[in-house]
């Protein structure tokens, strides 16, 4: 029996080397090349240019420019309304795709309609609509508001896939073991949810952060009206380019956030397909020990290679 195990591992090994000799040995056409280089290139072209703009400051006047007390506020003022629109937008978003996805709520196809419509809005002709009714919006409860109600389909739509995805009986199966609705939700289906679901909170983030029109019309202060109000009054832009920079960079702890999540789910999902125990099992735990878990997940991944 042993011999016939290791003979079918070694055929399988054979068959996992030649897919990737395969593999390897397709090279992507040209044209193919040179069109993504070229598109690498559009978009890393303003970034090196803003790069470079921001290098041109010396370290005292860059100092000065960035520690200073309305910095401050931008940073807390874009970090409160990214946060806050982002869990409101997973909130709202989850539920929409729930009651239309797994309830016989009427008007089922109204509702996914509805539920995505707001895409079809851009937040500043939202936030001139809700500042017409009522100036009182223009404050923080205001830009929420119309940033949650405006961007809360790019949750809805990977989150609502992913139901339609999922095969029923897994949560027909956890009532009939005696959970409940909320721990059925919770225990079996937030789990399978979490990839669509981070991939939404990511684009809302995102597009939180390079939101300027609706926070410039709600008089709400982020970098990026900030940075256009920099550009506009300063002769040589420095200051614009450090606050760009800064934006820059929280873009980039969202992408980092979001991949690390999404490693620790592969990882969890890989370590429990072999039988063995994932080491999140907690949807809290899980978004506390990404990066833990991601490291670790990296860590294999050389030693594999290497081995």
């Amino acid at each position: 029996m042993s011999e016939v195990t290791d003979i079918g591992e070694a055929v399988a090994a054979i068959q996992v080397s030649a897919d990737v000799r395969a593999r390897d040995g397709k090279r992507a056409p040209r044209g193919l090349l040179a069109g993504a280089a070229v598109s690498a290139l559009l978009v890393l072209l303003p970034l090196a240019f803003t790069f470079y703009r921001a290098t041109t400051v010396g370290f005292s006047d860059a100092a000065e420019l960035v520690f200073r007390p309305l910095v401050g506020e931008l940073l807390g003022n874009t970090l409160l309304i990214t946060v806050s629109a982002t869990l409101a937008s997973a909130v709202i978003g989850t539920a929409a795709a729930w009651f239309v996805e797994r309830t016989d709520v009427p008007g089922r196809r109204l509702w996914a309609v509805a539920s995505a419509a707001p895409l079809a809005m851009p937040a500043f002709v939202t936030s001139y609509a809700w500042v017409s009714i009522s100036l009182d919006l223009q404050d923080f409860a205001g830009a929420l508001l119309v940033i949650t109600s405006s961007y809360f389909p790019l949750v809805y739509l990977p989150v609502a896939a992913a139901l339609r995805g999922m095969d029923p009986a897994l949560e027909e199966s956890a009532r009939a073991l005696g959970c409940g609705r909320w721990a059925t939700f919770a225990r079996v289906v937030l789990p399978q949810l979490r990839p669509a679901l981070l991939g939404g909170m990511l684009l809302v983030a995102l597009g939180v952060l390079s939101e300027f029109g609706a926070f410039q019309m709600l008089r709400f202060r982020t970098f990026t009206t900030e940075i256009y109000a920099e550009y506009r009054t300063s002769f040589d832009n420095s200051g614009a380019s450090l606050l760009a920079c800064l934006l820059i960079l929280l873009c980039l702890v969202c992408l980092a956030f979001e991949f690390a999540c999404v490693a620790a789910h592969a990882m969890n999902a890989s370590i429990a397909a072999r039988g063995g125990l994932p080491c999140v099992t907690n949807w809290a735990a899980g978004a506390g020990s990404c990066w833990r878990v991601s490291l670790r997940w990296a860590s294999s991944r050389l030693a594999c290679r290497s081995a």
